[in-house]
Formats: structure tokens, sequence, C-alpha cells
């Protein structure tokens, strides 16, 4: 038995503003100046979005580095922030450094010095490409412009659990023939999402696909079909490849 993974598997997706990844490009963002991490929208203040299969909170969440209340939940070299928007969202701990020096995120990666708020210390944040994983779980933001961190729902007919990826996203309309801005993309409708609940529905720029390849959801990337193809997905398995829609 096959199943197709365009059943819109997406519970919600969060914005990362420019502001928390300070450099541009960012993920995603109108902020000028992230630098001082100021201002309402430089400071993480991102929006919700909703699946065509449920609501939820859009946190980003993967395994890897340990979530926190406050700073007491991480370690001296470490502080407690989110990517995240709002009071209640859930946190993670990043390493601490220095501006303008070579660092690690708390997972291993090599990142960027950021500023979250003015007054707190600064945090190694890694800026993840389309389609890689992002979120305060794995230190990452995203580098494309206008990308978004998108949290997936868990499918039933899988064994792995896709509620613990997020990845980077960069938006596209999945009704036009292009879309999407950098040459030899298209937009994948695999998956669709909603930025803030409001329509319209929106597809995941990725490589041209080719009949047979791999697609599906990963903890190391998010393979997407393009065009006339759609990735079917076998039962109780995590994975599956492109085939020609019926």
């Amino acid at each position: 038995m096959m199943t197709a993974m365009k059943t819109a598997s997406l519970l919600s997706a969060s914005l990362l503003t420019a502001a928390l990844v300070v450099f541009l490009p960012a993920c995603p963002g109108d902020g000028a100046d992230g630098a001082e991490g100021e201002g309402e929208g430089e400071e993480g203040e991102g929006e919700e979005g909703e699946g065509e299969e449920g609501e939820g909170e859009g946190e980003g969440e993967g395994e890897g580095a340990t979530t926190c209340v406050d700073d007491t939940g991480c370690t001296a070299e470490e502080a407690c922030e989110s990517l995240f928007a709002g009071g209640n969202a859930p946190k993670a701990c990043f390493t601490r450094c220095n501006p303008g020096a070579a660092c690690t995120t708390a997972v291993g990666d090599t990142g960027e010095c950021v500023q979250f708020a003015e007054g707190r210390p600064t945090v190694c944040i890694f800026q993840a490409p389309n389609r890689f994983p992002c979120g305060n779980g794995v230190n990452a933001g995203c580098a494309t412009e206008g990308a978004v961190c998108v949290t997936l729902a868990d499918s039933p007919n899988t064994p792995q659990n896709e509620g613990g990826f997020a990845y980077c996203a960069e938006p596209c309309d999945p009704t036009a023939v292009e879309s999407c801005v950098v040459e030899g993309e298209a937009c994948s409708n695999d998956i669709l999402f909603r930025i803030g609940g409001a329509a319209p529905d929106l597809g995941v720029c990725a490589p041209a696909s080719a009949v047979g390849g791999t697609c599906g959801p990963s903890a190391a990337e998010l393979a997407l079909c393009t065009g006339t193809q759609t990735c079917a997905i076998a039962a109780q398995a995590d994975q599956g490849t492109c085939a020609e829609d019926a």
C-alpha cells in the first residue's frame, strides 16, 4: 500500500525575523537592523501558521539542544533563548559567544554570534539552508530571505515521529508555473502550509525532482517532489520515492 505525502501534513509554521539572525539574507523578515534586537518584530515576533489537518503551536523544536525555562536550566556557557515569538514560546539552551568571533552551536554546528534582545547575551546560531532542519532544538534559523521554519505534523502511516521535524521552507505558489527564484527549483505541493492561518496554501521551493528519487522527511533534510510528481510512501516506511501523478 502506498500513501502520498501530499496530505498537508503540517500543523503549523512560525516566522523567524531578520533580527534573530542579525545578517541578511535572513529568515525571513522586514526588520532593517537586527544587530540590537530592539523593537517589535526584531525580538522574535513571529507568526503562527495552520495546516489543513489541524492547528497547533509552531515550536520548531527538534532533538539536540537542552530545553529550558530560564538560564538556570542551562550550563554557565549557555543561555536560555527562543527563536520563536511570544512569552510562552518553548526555549532551548544556546551557546554563549563573543560578537564577531567564530562560534559553535550547542549541537555542534559552526554558527554566527547574535543577540536576541537588548540586554541578553550573544549566542551562537546556525543559518540553515532551505529544506534543512531549523528551530530551537538545532539552534538554527533560516539563511534564505523569506523562509519560514515549518514544524510538521506526525503521520500515523510512518514509524518515525514527523512532529519532531522542523525545516526551513521557502514559500511559493503551488498554482504558479514559476514562483521560485532559484534556477532549477520548482514549487512542490507535497507539503502545504499557511502563515498566520490565512489562505492561500503555500508550497515549498525545491530542486526539480526525478521519478524514483528519494522523498519525504528525515532528520537530515526534507526531500520533496516537484512538477507532476508526488511523493509516494509505502505504509510503515519513513520515506518514499517520487512518482508521476496517476
